[in-house]
């Protein structure tokens, strides 16, 4: 479960968010550039700090302004896929997805690094590029290799900002499909931003944002509505 309820102040407006995000939720944060979504996932990850508020996973404390908390990104659980992947060029396939585990705070053995590998590169179905570089890729292939090395860790939750967003829209409908699989097999709450409507099903509930003002969206039949406001 995530939980969040802070405030960031931007050059234009004070952004405000409050939601939660249950285990097996995908909640969708949709508007036009500039409205404060990708705001909000680098406010979970750490990435920037909100003025006042709460951030908090399965009752663990990631943000808090009352109690001066604010963890590090690599402290926090959270699996980060940017809208260009930000794959290294000069790494390998492999050496990408296993990066986090050698590098990072979740640092294994060798033989739990290769099965959990193995795992991966068969779950994207990607095991024969492992040896390939990031120019050498589609962009459906590095956007499947950013989704297995964000997932190797193990992350309690995963922010997605507009990962399809460089691919054509044929490839688009297809990975949405997928991305969708993947949440049913981690179980994770997902939080994916875009500014496509047509990605808006892959919510469970939706936030609409709009700069400056709170408005009202007509999400797909069957879910959530909800609404997101910002402010001068």
């Amino acid at each position: 479960m995530l939980q969040a309820s802070f405030q960031k102040k931007l050059p234009e407006f004070t952004l405000k968010a409050d939601f939660s995000v249950a285990e097996k939720e995908i909640l969708v944060l949709a508007g036009p550039s500039g409205s404060g979504k990708t705001t909000i996932l680098e406010c979970l990850a750490g990435l920037q700090k909100p003025e006042a508020g709460l951030i908090k996973t399965n009752g663990k404390v990631l943000f808090s302004a009352a109690k001066k908390i604010n963890l590090p990104p690599w402290q926090r659980q959270m699996g980060y896929i940017f809208q260009d992947y930000a794959l290294f060029q000069h790494l390998t396939v492999k050496e990408n997805i296993l990066y986090g585990l050698i590098h990072g705070a979740n640092s294994q053995k060798k033989a739990e690094r290769k099965a959990k590998l193995a795992e991966l590169l068969a779950l994207f179905e990607i095991t024969h590029l492992q040896e390939s570089y990031p120019a050498q890729l589609s962009g459906g292939e590095r956007q499947r290799v950013a989704l297995a090395r964000a997932l190797v860790t193990e992350p309690a939750i995963l922010l997605l900002d507009e990962p399809l967003s460089a691919l054509d829209r044929e490839l688009r409908v297809k990975l949405r499909t997928e991305v969708k699989k993947f949440h049913t097999i981690r179980q994770i709450p997902f939080v994916l931003v875009t500014h496509y409507r047509c990605e808006i099903e892959l919510g469970d509930k939706v936030i609409y944002a709009r700069k400056c003002r709170g408005v009202k969206f007509n999400a797909p039949t069957g879910l959530n509505e909800e609404i997101y406001f910002t402010e001068k």
